[in-house]
């Protein structure tokens, strides 16, 4: 939900680890382990409607998977049929005529990983290929932003620097769950609003849709507006959203993605269609829904208008971790117009950028606790006008997801990030965009009882980052607007910072003076690793420097005031000592052009080591 400072723990919800019926506490269940997948090779029967539209049947497994696997993912009760009271009663008031076994989508919500529970159960019993589901893709990001996330106008997308990093980590967002992007798919081909070809079909319906990068490609898209854009705007009440939807839902017509949220709130999201609305008496409705998360049925929200002085309450019954209490959604909700999802998208990173985009990979977490995020300012209040969003999907097993977060333009800020419980560490990335920069602080190892802090100086183009612990971060900073207009991106990446405990190390990039500066107060360290990136319409170099153990409160700076496409060796480095000293850097350089540096992974050199 829209909160005004942040200090909050995003829940570990096992997608897919359901329990058979409401109220189930203490039911038994396991987690199920990744298979030797390759003796997964028959292709499944795929479920079957049985005989009335919207009769479900469970799907038969394929032959090839192992007993014991089949039994373990049937245990966890998402085959089973929804259980009377989530199915929606009363009478019937308004249909859209949506059929989850013809307009819904014939697999459960997945996540990014081929071996995650949701994918393997996608494998053994809904037909879907063992493998990492494609993402965004640089194409993608210029369906999404507009030509400036490519530093080309014709031809597939070579994305500028800056576009590549948000790609990087909204797909990696995604490692949690794809609800919000599945609903509004399956909602805008049901309007209309988007063609079968999106999904890679002719004609065949959603359900009969073999799975296919294209469907995937399509769903990362409409996952990616929560990104951008705040789903509390399209916040109602409970008795509101009866009234909406009593307008809304006709026959060919559901054009709404329902968000909603545990209870409390902040904990944690997920993302439903409604299809049709029942009135059960005396002031009770129930919503009917297809929830992606049970393919091919029929399950209800309740909703009492007479509460809350006629505000209304809601109840919907949430995944939850097997042998554990149902998680219970309840308070408002959002619905949000499917059709918004469609079409460019506000870009966090060009130059009509409003505040600074602030996103947080998820982290694993296997045996349970949390990694708790404050984001506050360099004074440690809260900042007035930050937003955060929890993302509208329930992660994935043992995995924690963070909300998106707004900063107002220009504040500086400080990423607090806290562990609580865990026993092993994690790692994580903090990438933080603005008009035309981007501050990266990835391969975080936060340790177990650990406090690690990014800070983000929007004003300085700064990064710097400290942690209780000791960690070998990566620090990168990207300047996407030249000097001279020429429509030029820097990229300054340091690797192998040995950063001791409690010691900071800050990347700056001058805009102006057309340097980066590392500054740490480390007493030694070992090698540290430079990549300097520039790109260009026409040329892109990539350029790498190592240096053995510089001494404490040694400085690195990087100058590329003449470094351009016309003069792509032209870089200048060189490292500056506590008594004054200057070493240059010795470079080794490789120069591409951007249509032979294109890689599946981004731009050749970016990242490589």
């Amino acid at each position: 939900m829209r909160q005004t400072s942040m200090r909050m723990i995003a829940s570990l919800i096992v997608i897919g680890a359901v329990l058979t019926a409401a109220g189930a506490a203490g039911a038994q269940g396991s987690v199920v382990a990744a298979p030797d997948m390759a003796t997964i090779g028959a292709v499944p029967t795929g479920p079957v409607a049985g005989g009335a539209p919207g009769t479900w049947s469970a799907p038969t497994p394929d032959p090839g998977a192992p007993a014991d696997l089949v039994q373990q993912i049937s245990g966890t009760g998402i085959l089973d049929p929804t259980p009377a009271e989530w199915s929606p009663q009363g009478t019937l008031i308004t249909s859209s005529g949506f059929d989850p076994l013809v307009d819904g989508f014939s697999f459960m919500n997945y996540s990014d990983h081929a071996d995650g529970f949701p994918n393997i159960a996608n494998t053994v019993f809904f037909d879907v290929p063992f493998e990492d589901p494609v993402g965004l893709t640089p194409d993608d990001m210029r369906a999404l932003f507009g030509n400036e996330a490519c530093t080309n106008r014709v031809g597939p997308c070579l994305p500028t620097l800056a576009a590549e990093a948000a790609r990087e980590a909204y797909n990696n967002v995604m490692d949690g769950g794809h609800c919000f992007g599945i609903a509004g798919t399956a909602s805008q081909l049901f309007d209309g609003d988007l063609p079968l070809r999106a999904i890679g079909s002719a004609f065949r319906p959603p359900y009969r849709t073999p799975w296919s990068s294209t469907m995937t490609r399509t769903i990362a898209r409409n996952f990616a507006w929560q990104f951008v854009n705040d789903a509390n705007q399209y916040q109602v009440s409970p008795t509101q959203a009866v009234a909406v939807l009593r307008r809304a839902l006709k026959p060919g017509a559901a054009p709404y993605v329902l968000a909603l949220w545990e209870t409390p709130p902040g904990q944690g999201g997920h993302a439903i269609t409604p299809t049709a609305l029942y009135d059960r008496g005396n002031g009770l409705y129930d919503i009917a829904v297809w929830d992606n998360n049970y393919p091919g049925r029929v399950r209800a929200v309740h909703i009492d208008t007479t509460a809350n002085g006629g505000k209304g309450s809601m109840q919907y019954l949430m995944f939850t971790s097997p042998g554990q209490p149902p998680t219970m959604a309840g308070g408002d909700f959002s619905l949000i117009p499917a059709a918004k999802l469609l079409g460019p998208q506000p870009c966090p990173f060009c130059g009509s950028a409003a505040g600074t985009t602030l996103t947080i990979d998820a982290v694993v977490v296997p045996s349970g606790g949390t990694v708790d995020v404050d984001v506050v300012g360099l004074d440690g209040k809260d900042i007035p006008g930050l937003e955060a969003f929890p993302a509208i999907d329930p992660p994935a097993d043992g995995m924690q997801t963070f909300p998106v977060v707004t900063v107002p333009e220009g504040v500086a800020f400080r990423v607090i990030l806290k562990t609580s419980g865990i026993k092993e560490t994690v790692v994580t990335s903090v990438t933080a965009q603005a008009d035309h920069g981007t501050w990266i602080a990835s391969n975080l190892a936060i340790r177990p009882k650990s406090r690690d802090v990014v800070t983000i100086r929007p004003d300085r183009h700064a990064i710097a980052f400290t942690s209780t612990s000791g960690t070998d971060p990566t620090m990168t900073v990207i300047d996407s607007e030249d000097s001279a207009g020429t429509g030029t991106s820097y990229q300054v990446e340091m690797r192998k910072v040995r950063l001791n405990a409690r010691r900071t190390v800050e990347l700056d990039l001058d805009f102006d003076a057309e340097e980066a500066i590392l500054l740490t107060d480390q007493r030694t360290t070992g090698r540290i690793s430079l990549a300097a990136t520039m790109e260009s319409p026409t040329t892109e170099a990539v350029l790498y420097s190592w240096s053995e153990a510089p001494p404490r409160g040694y400085d690195l700076t990087v100058d590329f005031k003449q470094w351009t496409s016309s003069a792509p060796t032209a870089l200048a480095g060189w490292l500056t000592t506590p008594s004054g000293e200057r070493r240059d850097l010795t470079w080794r350089t490789r120069i591409a052009s951007p249509q032979s540096a294109q890689t599946a992974g981004g731009v050749a050199g970016v990242n490589t080591w």
